[in-house]
């Protein structure tokens, strides 16, 4: 994965900057904040698509509209996609934290 490096200078001062960290102890912090600042995004989203998914679906269906109950019909390709997002999601966090972890323990020589 490559960020531009006008848009990681951004970040790096902006994280310094934000009272939610202090200045870096190691080289490698910004690369970790930048995966906890993924994780906290995709979390946001997602609560804030069910949470409406939820309110929405509880208005539509509610038993004053629908006194008997009706059998829907299930979507393969909805079932698909509420299942290969989420994998592609838990993958790419997956191997961002991986590529992390690999270059906290293995570091690249100093000259």
């Amino acid at each position: 994965m490559h960020i531009s490096p006008v848009l990681w200078q951004f970040l790096v001062k902006w994280l310094n900057a934000s009272a939610l960290f202090p200045r870096e102890a190691s080289t490698i912090a910004p690369y970790a904040d930048a995966l906890y600042f993924f994780l906290l995004l995709i979390t946001v989203v997602g609560l804030t698509l069910v949470g409406f998914l939820v309110f929405g679906f509880s208005i539509r269906y509610r038993k004053e509209r629908h006194p008997e109950a009706i059998q829907v019909e299930g979507s393969t390709l909805l079932e698909a996609t509420w299942t290969i997002i989420p994998l592609a999601l838990f993958l790419i966090v997956f191997v961002w934290g991986a590529l992390l972890y690999f270059r906290i323990y293995n570091p690249r020589p100093t000259l």
